[in-house]
């Protein structure tokens, strides 16, 4: 994966980098037990935990696709990270603009479709399509940066296609409104074909590490192929500055 130039987010040509590898910041790791208690505090809902919990067993814990829907929403609030959130906010974006060249990075007021998690239990179609965020329309201007917390190594991960973030709309076919895969909709458009021939991959990922990308970037179909762990990561998304 490359460095990529700069990149100037008031003028949004988010089609101009392509996915690279970041390291976190220690403050990632705060996070990560942030985000193990809001789960742990979701399941005990509806069902008791052992005194152990760790999210690599939560596909042991979770067994009905009803519970689990109810507990894997995507979205989550900035308070869930309680005072972390800021420090960990401004971290981020420093480190974005550094490894990125990136300007004008600020995260958006609407919290709700900016930070999330996502669950993906062995076997179990948790997974968006192949797509591009820049399908939806307030993720067009973003900067993602996803985040493995669980059940990621040995290239366990989401799937990317690279050099699919330069390819014009008219060059890929995909389904006009929330694709339906196996009796399951989806919030965004799948990719079904591309006018060139590309290979997705599946990039490897060490602790504390996090995979940036542009919203042109087709990615997804992130089959967990482990099947004994849970791979659950963190979700942000940052864009230009209103100022």
């Amino acid at each position: 994966m490359s460095n990529s130039s700069s990149l100037d987010l008031k003028n949004c040509s988010h089609k101009s980098f392509a996915p690279q590898k970041i390291s976190l910041t220690p403050e990632f790791e705060s996070a990560a037990k942030a985000i193990t208690k809001l789960i742990h505090d979701k399941i005990i809902v509806h069902q008791q935990l052992p005194e152990i919990f760790n999210l690599e067993n939560y596909h042991n814990y979770v067994i009905q696709d009803s519970v689990h829907f109810q507990i894997s929403n995507w979205a989550m609030e900035q308070e869930v990270l309680g005072d972390l959130w800021p420090i960990l906010k401004s971290k981020m974006e420093a480190l974005l603009r550094e490894s990125l060249d990136l300007k004008a990075i600020e995260h958006q007021g609407a919290i709700g479709k900016f930070l999330g998690f996502r669950i993906v239990r062995p076997g179990k179609p948790d997974f968006n399509p192949f797509h591009r965020d820049a399908w939806l329309p307030y993720w067009r201007d973003v900067v993602n940066v996803w985040a493995p917390l669980s059940g990621f190594e040995g290239g366990n991960t989401m799937s990317i296609i690279p050099g699919t973030h330069n390819l014009d709309d008219s060059e890929i076919l995909k389904t006009k409104k929330g694709a339906i895969i196996n009796d399951k909709t989806y919030h965004v458009p799948a990719a079904i074909a591309l006018g060139q021939n590309f290979e997705p991959i599946t990039p490897v990922l060490e602790k504390g590490e996090a995979l940036v990308f542009s919203p042109y970037l087709i990615h997804g179909n992130g089959i967990n192929r482990n099947p004994d762990t849970t791979r659950v990561s963190i979700e942000f998304r940052f864009c230009k500055s209103e100022i």
